[in-house]
């Protein structure tokens, strides 16, 4: 019989989720393997990603999943994510995708992406979802588990798990700067499309004269 042997480096965790892209017959589709990602990394343009977390992010969703969740696990119930805080909550730990909106301010455009979806964000929601899904049954372990200890055991665990999860100013910063870095490269990118254009039709006017 042949012993079949798994290297220790193969069991690390894998950045990359899966890459979700429309192909060139305008499928939307979700890749999972990791070779072909590597692949599609290199070769398509802004593809969306969505992320394996890291522990940071783990806490992180716990933590968001846990005041979702106000205690409803004593009482067996399941917790209930609007699509809104899915977006606004989850979607910028576990995905490449730039938000650039505010809860109140962009509230009908969030509804009218949320109401009439493309089918790659169909896909990035449903994995989203998932991602929730799996925070939202640790969380609930977690507390099952937590809740079992005797009071010393508690205080304990809560002690040493002081870790301060919350963005830092400095994260803050260099998140926000790059997201005006990505809106000033777009607003480049649409002003030579529409320099191009203009320059286009100025030449087919002239060769109409």
């Amino acid at each position: 019989m042949t012993n079949n042997v798994i290297n220790f480096s193969d069991l690390g965790r894998t950045e990359v989720r899966c890459i979700i892209y429309t192909d060139e017959v305008g499928v939307a589709k979700a890749e999972y393997a990791q070779d072909k990602i590597t692949l599609l990394r290199k070769t398509l343009t802004n593809p969306i990603i969505v992320y394996n977390t890291d522990i940071k992010t783990q806490i992180k969703l716990q933590a968001i999943v846990g005041v979702a969740g106000n205690g409803v696990y004593k009482e067996k119930k399941n917790i209930v994510i609007t699509a809104k805080e899915l977006i606004l909550d989850y979607l910028p730990l576990v995905t490449n995708i730039v938000l650039n909106l505010d809860a109140e301010i962009d509230k009908e455009e969030i509804q009218r992406i949320i109401n009439d979806p493309n089918k790659e964000f169909e896909i990035v929601i449903a994995e989203v979802s998932k991602i929730v899904s799996e925070s939202g049954k640790t969380y609930a372990d977690n507390i099952t588990a937590f809740s079992k200890l005797s009071k010393e055991e508690r205080e304990r665990i809560l002690e040493e798990s002081k870790v301060n999860v919350l963005e830092t100013e400095e994260e803050k910063e260099l998140r926000e700067l790059e997201e005006r870095s990505k809106l000033l490269k777009d607003k480049i990118k649409q002003n030579k499309r529409d320099i191009v254009e203009n320059i286009e039709v100025e030449e087919i006017l002239k060769t109409e004269e």
